[in-house]
């Protein structure tokens, strides 16, 4: 779970570095950074899963 934070929190700070860092958008990069990876896993499963059947 370390890990996991720790690379969410790098790649969140990658997302909020170029943009305005208002406040609003600081949270919306955090929030769709924890979002993402697990959303693009899932995904990409489905679609492993999809091309095996």
């Amino acid at each position: 779970g370390l890990g996991w934070g720790a690379l969410t929190a790098e790649f969140a700070w990658r997302r909020v570095t170029p943009g305005p860092r208002t406040p609003d958008e600081v949270l919306r990069m955090v929030l769709t950074s924890v979002v993402i990876p697990p959303v693009a896993c899932a995904h990409r499963l489905r679609g492993e899963w999809k091309v095996r059947r």
